[in-house]
């Protein structure tokens, strides 16, 4: 409980962005709470056979890690893995069956919205204790305004 206390202001920034965006995903049907998607442009066309290829060679198919032979024509796979594929949030996808694998990206991105309201949250503090001006305030009002 004492813990509660003391971090509530970066429980509550990382909780009210995630709460925002799982409102703003139910409201507007995303699956699985309706039929529409996330999957956009290249979130569907690129991302997805991306995220279902991580999880196939994490669960069934290691040894396609470094090299894929349904790469094109064959060919190496780090460069894909490094640029779309080591978040470690990824790893929900583990627990995800491929058809609901749309379901899966809906939690990571609201994931994602919540690590960033709170990375935010303690790199404010952060920089809060280094400003030793009487217009601290007004200087990390300003550093908020293009979030709000």
């Amino acid at each position: 409980m004492d813990f509660i206390k003391k971090h509530q202001n970066l429980i509550l920034s990382g909780c009210i962005p995630a709460c925002i965006m799982l409102a703003y995903f139910v409201y507007r049907g995303f699956a699985p709470f309706g039929t529409s998607s996330l999957l956009t442009v290249d979130m569907g066309q690129q991302y997805v056979a991306f995220y279902e290829y991580f999880r196939s060679t994490l669960i069934s198919h290691p040894g396609q890690f470094f090299y894929s032979f349904s790469n094109g024509l064959g060919g190496d796979m780090f460069g894909t893995w490094a640029y779309y594929l080591f978040s470690p949030a990824n790893l929900l996808l583990l627990f995800f069956k491929k058809e609901s694998i749309t379901s899966g990206i809906l939690v990571i991105t609201v994931l994602k919205y919540a690590l960033a309201g709170l990375t935010s949250a303690i790199y404010l503090q952060h920089l809060a204790q280094k400003i030793k001006s009487p217009l601290r305030e007004l200087v990390l009002l300003v550093l908020l305004l293009p979030i709000v």
